[in-house]
């Protein structure tokens, strides 16, 4: 049985081959014709929408009003000073979430920003109490 990669020699002699993320010819040349007709594409899926598409209904509507990714969060200002700080934090999100003001996964979104200042000041805790016993030794 021949061995992985045989009867060819082992490395690769003409380069590094096409850069990543580079576009082979076909794709080239589909972009290049498609480009040409953009514009009455465009046309054509518009006037299909307009005499009762669904499927067309769809492609224009996904284009001109896009499902909205994030919606800002009013909270006003949230204590985040100590772990005291960010308990009074949490516990104002929860209140918000059961009382419908935010969604749930607003919730959590600002709830994983929290814990990440969380972290920051447990990181920020032990470094000091790292550096109070190294200058005692």
């Amino acid at each position: 049985m021949a061995q992985r990669g045989r009867p060819f020699p082992a490395g690769n002699k003409f380069g590094r081959g096409r850069p990543r993320g580079s576009r082979n010819k076909t794709t080239l040349l589909a972009q290049k014709l498609l480009d040409k007709s953009t514009e009455l594409l465009i046309r054509r899926c518009i006037e299909m929408a307009c005499k009762g598409n669904t499927k067309a209904m769809q492609l224009c509507l996904d284009r001109a009003v896009p499902v909205p990714r994030d919606s800002p969060v009013k909270l006003g200002v949230l204590p985040a000073g100590s772990a005291t700080d960010l308990d009074k934090a949490a516990a104002l999100i929860l209140k918000k979430v059961a009382a419908g003001q935010i969604t749930p996964a607003q919730g959590q979104s600002v709830m994983g920003l929290i814990e990440g200042r969380r972290r920051v000041l447990e990181t920020e805790n032990l470094d000091q109490r790292l550096r109070a016993l190294e200058q005692k030794s």
